[in-house]
């Protein structure tokens, strides 16, 4: 695959490169755990489409999509390979219903895991929305929530009770109740999104949800300390292409 620079709306910022002292929290990770080492994609596709292919590897469809929809977002065989807005609430204020993906229904990770007996959970920043609630890039983003496109998930109460905000993230680990599976995902301002977070933002919000809550293991305590003695506050660096 290539064009990654030409097919992106953020230039050369896809191709670079994050050295240690720009994201030191996920450098340790790495270190220890895997991060992506194997993510494979069979398109060009959105942040949207990426989190179609993380819970349910494979792209949503929206078959025979109004024509007013451009190619970027639906292609000609019906494909989602572009943003679009869930069927479902919450989505992005006064987003007409062309612009909502019809409900999908083929199985997600998440109903492999109930039909196996394993709990889980997926834990959205901003999910529980706020008054007011603030969507977009400032605050809870609708399309990188996957679970919220799918019928089967948000149209059976217990199925959708595993879409939970991240304090409750916070309660389940502080009373040992914390599912089998989590997934914890960031809002707009601590996703790390190129072109509206920063590497740094993503990296304090783990800390602060990683490192911050008890209660820690002890190979936690022993790298937190070196973690926070990083001055998030310096300007970022810019990335290092690639050679």
């Amino acid at each position: 695959m290539d064009r990654w620079v030409a097919e992106t709306n953020v230039g050369g910022l896809v191709m670079g490169y994050y050295g240690r002292e720009a994201n030191p929290v996920q450098w340790k990770l790495a270190e220890e755990f895997v991060l992506f080492d194997r993510w494979f994609q069979a398109i060009h596709g959105s942040s949207n489409t990426n989190h179609y292919y993380l819970v349910s590897a494979r792209t949503a469809v929206y078959p025979n999509a109004p024509k007013e929809l451009p190619e970027e977002v639906v292609d000609k065989h019906g494909n989602i390979v572009g943003t679009i807005q869930p069927w479902y609430e919450p989505h992005m204020p006064n987003t007409p219903d062309a612009r909502r993906a019809p409900p999908q229904t083929f199985p997600t990770i998440g109903d492999r895991l109930s039909a196996a007996g394993i709990t889980w959970a997926w834990y959205h920043e901003g999910w529980n929305g706020g008054s007011p609630p603030v969507r977009g890039n400032a605050g809870y983003i609708p399309h990188h929530n996957p679970f919220t496109y799918f019928k089967q998930i948000m149209e059976n109460p217990s199925m959708r009770a595993h879409l939970q905000d991240l304090p409750d993230f916070h309660r389940a680990l502080q009373s040992g109740t914390l599912p089998q599976v989590a997934f914890l995902k960031a809002n707009g301002p601590h996703n790390a999104h190129g072109g509206y977070s920063m590497v740094t933002a993503g990296d304090r919000w783990v800390i602060e949800w990683r490192f911050g809550l008890e209660p820690l293991a002890e190979r936690d305590r022993n790298a937190r300390a070196p973690l926070e003695a990083f001055d998030f506050q310096q300007p970022p660096r810019q990335p290092v292409p690639l050679p």
